[in-house]
């Protein structure tokens, strides 16, 4: 594929790194660099300190937030509480997030736990 510039208006003059980074993933149709980085500042007074010590954000892809967990149990508690943390992030303004993902951190690759 060859490159192409993006689309809009151009201005010459020298400006703020997130201004062409928002215009670079709105191209690419993907939330603003301010929503993401929101979502990780915030990420515990969203969803408490209790869920936040054992689930951190990872990866926003369409609309879909990959939540990494620190252990089986705790992915599968928050399969029970999605509802409720989909309203949580959509009240604190991240209403471009439309479905969470859940994954034992360590496992993010398909691999699986290393028996020892």
């Amino acid at each position: 594929m060859p490159w192409e510039p993006l689309r809009g208006p151009r201005d010459d003059q020298p400006a703020p790194f997130g201004d062409g980074l928002d215009r670079l993933l709105r191209n690419l149709g993907g939330p603003s660099a301010a929503s993401v980085g929101g979502l990780f500042e915030d990420w515990v007074a969203i969803v408490g300190e209790g869920v936040a010590a054992h689930a951190q954000p990872g990866v926003l892809r369409q609309g879909a937030l990959v939540v990494l967990v620190d252990d089986p149990a705790w992915a599968s508690q928050l399969k029970y509480l999605r509802t409720d943390l989909l309203y949580k992030l959509h009240a604190a303004g991240h209403a471009e997030i439309t479905s969470l993902e859940l994954r034992v951190r360590g496992e993010e690759r398909g691999g699986g736990r290393r028996r020892s």
